[in-house]
């Protein structure tokens, strides 16, 4: 229903936002091939297109820490078949860097971690 409002105002570019407690149209865990061609004739049906992913892990009751990361990179294959250059990704939770600035080392060692996973995310992207 969305879909045909957004067509009949004239768009022709979606971003669709995948956020497990906001925007539950797609679920990586659960997408299928068949999922992305009934939305891609849905699509051509209505002279859209995706533009763009919009990924929001906030709310994703992670059970380990690496499922974050894993739950950003299940939206990468989803990206690929539906033809999107681009997918964003929303920040995380604040870290505790523990102390002005994060200089302890702690705070640093946490805040390193976050970041090559967010590196090595990107990384998978590009395969």
């Amino acid at each position: 229903m969305a879909l045909e409002r957004i067509a009949s105002l004239g768009f022709r570019a979606v971003d669709i936002g995948i956020s497990p407690r906001y925007c539950p149209h797609i679920d990586p865990w659960k997408w299928t091939p068949g999922d992305t061609d009934k939305l891609l004739d849905q699509l051509r049906s209505l002279g859209l297109r995706v533009s763009s992913l919009n990924v929001v892990p906030a709310g994703l009751a992670a059970r380990y820490p690496e499922e974050v990361e894993e739950f950003i990179e299940a939206t990468f294959p989803i990206g690929k078949a539906l033809n999107v250059n681009t997918i964003t990704i929303q920040p995380g939770p604040p870290v505790d860097v523990g102390g002005l600035g994060g200089r302890s080392t702690e705070g640093r060692s946490k805040v390193q971690t976050i970041s090559g996973r967010r590196r090595d995310c990107g990384g998978s992207a590009f395969d």
